[in-house]
């Protein structure tokens, strides 16, 4: 399988001058990075997909557990996922951020996620 490959800040990029793509695992790792950083709303014909941050993490009371089960369900969706083996996240309360690390297991082998952006 294959997919655009993005930079660090999410954006695409040419390579020889054409698009630069990711096969296999890393094409994985790119739709779930994807995936997980599309918040709930954001697509115009499907409002119902993406991770409710808002309602989750971004308020007065944030519910790691919840934002973490919805960011598992997220990869769960994935048809290339065959399982999360874990998901850990990590709250740091000094620079206010949301963070986790993620191993996950696809058709081409195990895969680690780790996030510093949410």
């Amino acid at each position: 399988m294959r997919t655009i490959l993005t930079d660090d800040n999410n954006d695409i990029y040419l390579v020889g001058g054409n698009i630069a793509m990711a096969e296999d695992k890393p094409a994985v790792a790119q739709i779930v990075n994807n995936v997980l950083r599309t918040q709930r709303g954001e697509l115009s014909y499907y409002t119902d997909r993406g991770i409710p941050y808002l309602e989750t993490v971004l308020g007065d009371n944030p519910d790691v557990n919840l934002w973490a089960s919805y960011m598992m369900s997220a990869i769960k969706g994935i048809s290339y996922v065959n399982r999360i083996i874990s998901f850990i996240p990590q709250v740091d309360y000094e620079t206010n951020t949301l963070k986790f690390i993620s191993r996950i297991s696809t058709i081409y082998g195990d895969i680690t996620i780790n996030d510093n952006t949410i």
